[in-house]
């Protein structure tokens, strides 16, 4: 870091000459410009050959992520369907999820290839897609779920292997009802701890007080959802469910974690269950502002003298 600064001052005086100008500038400007703060894409999958070369969901490139279906045989299959219905051009894909089991939820899990951490308060994740439920499920007001999660450095699912190996991840969900069954404003936003049962399905959750009742998918067209978490204060993470545009459902707990492996999502436990497709699955992370390096801090404080030595010139 010294020598940075010496290259630095060096750059400056010999600039300054050219300029007629020799005093250096201050090592304090080094670290006075910040990077702007931004936005990262964590994840942009739409499910066809870019990220799913092969055409299996379970194979994918970056910037899409491999679903994994952990659920033992019988509960369901997902694949990657062509002339998915979700809005796009004829021959695009989605993410295709059937379910066939009325005693068990149907769960995919991705992680992420590695960790995103919330360090700082205002720093957010949000994962969104689209999702058109493709039957006319039996009403419940838990009939979908999805969140963000953490593996908490246990093994990752493999396809078929139950769910047992997920039984400590922990981490922040929404539920979206079915059939006219909208959740009420105690079952909309949860954090689950990851100490009993398995993901999206457990008593191991703390219902998070929401700011109203939630939605509810009771057709066949195409819904866009989002789910965001936000690093409120040192202590306590602010959620936001989002539907279709409209008025974002919020809610504050003090159940605290901040570092993310995975997503999940998952359809409840219907006498009819929720079969459904996704796509254009997004996750960002947001409010991120790194510090340049010393060397690129100099730079950038250098440009207006070297702006000057040229006019002078």
């Amino acid at each position: 870091m010294k020598d940075s600064h010496k290259v630095c001052n060096s750059l400056t005086v010999l600039i300054g000459k050219v300029a007629g100008s020799i005093r250096p500038l201050p090592a304090i400007a080094f670290f006075a410009i910040p990077g702007a703060a931004q936005a990262v894409t964590v994840i942009n999958d739409g499910f066809e050959t870019n990220t799913h070369p092969t055409g299996f969901r379970s194979v994918a490139q970056a910037p899409g992520v491999p679903f994994i279906q952990p659920n033992p045989a019988g509960t369901g299959t997902a694949s990657i369907a062509v002339d998915d219905n979700m809005g796009n051009p004829a021959g695009n894909k989605a993410l295709a999820v059937v379910s066939t089991s009325t005693t068990a939820s149907h769960i995919l899990t991705s992680t992420l290839g590695g960790t995103v951490s919330l360090n700082a308060v205002g720093d957010s994740l949000t994962l969104s897609f689209k999702i058109r439920a493709t039957n006319t499920p039996s009403a419940s007001a838990a009939g979908f779920r999805f969140g963000i999660y953490g593996t908490n450095g246990t093994t990752a699912l493999t396809e078929g292997s139950g769910l047992a190996a997920s039984s400590d991840d922990s981490g922040y969900y929404s539920t979206i009802g079915v059939g006219f069954s909208p959740p009420a404003a105690g079952s909309v936003l949860f954090y689950e701890s990851g100490t009993l049962d398995p993901i999206l399905a457990g008593t191991d959750r703390t219902p998070i007080t929401a700011s109203a009742a939630g939605f509810s998918i009771n057709d066949t067209l195409v819904h866009t959802v989002s789910l965001s978490i936000t690093l409120a204060t040192s202590t306590t993470m602010a959620l936001s469910l989002s539907f279709d545009g409209g008025p974002a459902i919020t809610g504050t707990t003090t159940s605290l974690k901040t570092t993310f492996d995975e997503i999940a999502i998952s359809n409840g436990f219907q006498e009819i269950p929720t079969t459904y497709n996704i796509d254009d699955l997004m996750l960002t992370a947001s409010n991120f502002t790194p510090v340049p390096e010393p060397s690129i801090a100099c730079l950038w404080s250098l440009a207006p003298l070297a702006w000057l030595a040229r006019r002078r010139r």
